[in-house]
């Protein structure tokens, strides 16, 4: 992992840190986990621009790919992740959920000058395009367009910004 005149606050975890590339000029806030997952098939990339301010509480996992753009700013409590445990398969639902593998659904890719606000889910699978304004509270499964602003479960489009 590299950190180039970034800000990694108290509390703050890293897991499998050499699959982690970090940009300069971030600020990591206090209990945030940032992780990519072991023993996958191929290494997993997680790749976060420059200047990304991640707010507290948060977290970042990544299974196979998470490409974060420059200044990305989140609120707090926020999910990224490009996995989930289990393929909601009928055999997966006989295991409990820490013992199926690790699934992704696709990976996920996030633009420039984006800002999450607190409590959004960003779930796999999901581009967000520049500049774009993801509601608090929201759970984004479905690609949200350059400049436009998405809320809601799941999130929707509610306008476009430009």
């Amino acid at each position: 992992m590299c950190i180039r005149d970034s800000i990694l606050a108290k509390d703050v975890r890293i897991t499998n840190g050499k699959n982690i590339y970090l940009g300069d000029n971030c600020s990591i806030q206090e209990h945030c986990v940032i992780e990519t997952v072991f023993n996958m098939p191929k290494a997993p990339n997680l790749k976060i621009g420059d200047g990304m301010s991640l707010g507290q509480y948060s977290h970042i996992t990544c299974a196979t790919s998470v490409e974060i753009g420059n200044n990305l700013l989140t609120g707090r409590y926020v999910l990224i992740t490009d996995n989930s445990h289990g393929c909601s398969n009928r055999e997966d639902m006989h295991l409990p959920p820490m013992l199926r593998e690790i699934h992704s659904k696709g990976p996920v890719k996030i633009g420039n000058n984006v800002w999450i606000g607190d409590k959004a889910s960003i779930m796999p699978g999901v581009t967000i395009g520049d500049g774009a304004i993801i509601a608090a509270n929201s759970v984004v499964t479905h690609n949200v367009p350059a400049y436009s602003l998405a809320a809601g479960i799941p999130a929707k489009i509610i306008k476009s910004l430009i």
